[in-house]
């Protein structure tokens, strides 16, 4: 497995996250924590699962609502419902 690997989206890479393998183990509480917002969580969150990820709590927090993954190291990220866009 390749020691580096990014993520982009869209033709103009505007949205672009790099990832690198380290050799040390996770050793308490995730270095990184992220979130990630998709137009349908469910669908995200089945996906999670397929490649090897569990699923856990969903939360909920005023109009938010959110499910707390794991990768199949069992490192900690949230997918969170995409909000619909407001006129303010």
């Amino acid at each position: 497995m390749e020691p580096f690997g990014f993520l982009a989206h869209g033709a103009d890479r505007k949205v672009t996250l790099w990832l690198q393998r380290v050799p040390e183990e996770k050793a308490g509480k995730n270095r990184v924590h992220l979130d990630f917002v998709a137009g349908d969580m469910e669908a995200a969150v089945t996906k999670v699962e397929s490649l090897g990820g569990t699923a856990g709590e969903r939360h909920t927090w005023h109009d938010f609502v959110w499910t707390m993954c794991r990768d199949p190291e069992g490192n900690v990220f949230d997918i969170m419902q995409a909000q619909p866009p407001t006129d303010e």
